[in-house]
């Protein structure tokens, strides 16, 4: 059963299924090295990011998002400044330090892969880490897919690789699945449900509202009072998020795309015609551009 703090997970954008599940995939790779004691042994890392993955990749920052992971970050806690000049700072050095505490040469433009061509059968948002010692020797190879919200599941090296046009023979693909062992069963809250039908026919049931029986799950995983810090701190990181972007001096967003940023016009706009009074008069739409829907569009 997914509590709402894994649905409004604080991360790195744009994206949570290429920018926040990749971090964490990558982060999880590093860790895995660290704990079976072959951290030290490594001396060169690649990662191959296949699909969706690739073909989105640079727009989403799903490359540095990678790297920020290898080096030991996770999406909640990770300088979104560093993030963006990752590759810059990579590409100077030529080194990465590799979980935070274990430097290795580091070649962005080649240990670093967008296989356009590609996907993993499973799932089209697959990804392959790689560790080779001083002989390039494989330490470890692991395959880890984004399968959305955040969330990352791990698979076999050996998964099954096609076409990125070609379609996935049935039976391999975590959709033709009838169950996935990685999610758990809602068996540890009073009221579980999987679907919007599930939840309002529990509301009929009980006579309960949408937010009494989400309560009610969510207090019965962790105390009221965990429940409520963790909430205002996804509020509080949410509007930090909204006043930054109101008032970033940056003209286009982060991501190579060059995207113009349309939230610092937009708010100004909203802002300078926010009174009444000194609305100017001869401009129709001055109304609207004052109004609530016009504030939450630009929130959003």
């Amino acid at each position: 059963m997914f509590s709402i703090l894994e649905m409004f997970k604080i991360g790195v954008g744009p994206s949570s299924s290429h920018t926040v599940g990749p971090m964490v995939a990558a982060c999880k790779f590093v860790e895995s090295l660290e704990r079976t004691g072959t951290l030290g042994r490594v001396s060169r890392v690649r990662t191959v990011l296949y699909g969706s993955l690739a073909l989105t990749g640079l727009g989403h920052g799903t490359d540095r998002a990678t790297v920020a992971g290898l080096e030991g970050n996770m999406p909640q806690t990770v300088d979104t400044d560093h993030v963006n000049t990752i590759r810059h700072e990579c590409e100077a050095s030529g080194e990465l330090l590799l979980a935070g505490k274990h430097r290795i040469d580091f070649d962005y433009e080649h240990d670093v892969v967008m296989d356009v061509w590609h996907r993993m059968a499973a799932h089209p948002n697959g990804m392959r880490f790689q560790a080779f010692d001083q002989q390039n020797n494989l330490v470890d190879e692991q395959v880890w897919y984004s399968i959305g919200g955040g969330f990352v599941r791990q698979g076999n090296a050996e998964d099954l690789m096609i076409g990125i046009h070609e379609r996935p023979p049935i039976g391999t693909s975590f959709a033709d699945q009838q169950s996935d062992s990685s999610l758990d069963d809602g068996s540890d809250v009073p009221y579980p449900f999987t679907s919007c039908d599930e939840l309002i026919a529990l509301c009929e049931k009980h006579h309960m509202s949408t937010a009494d029986i989400v309560w009610a799950n969510e207090t019965a995983m962790q105390s009221a009072v965990q429940v409520r810090s963790e909430l205002d701190n996804v509020w509080r990181v949410m509007r930090r998020c909204v006043q930054h972007g109101c008032h970033t001096s940056q003209t286009v967003l982060p991501g190579g795309l060059d995207v113009p940023r349309r939230a610092p016009k937009m708010y100004a706009r909203l802002a300078s015609n926010s009174d009444v009074l000194a609305r100017d008069k001869k401009r129709v739409d001055a109304v609207l551009e004052s109004s609530v829907a016009a504030w939450v569009d630009l929130f959003a």
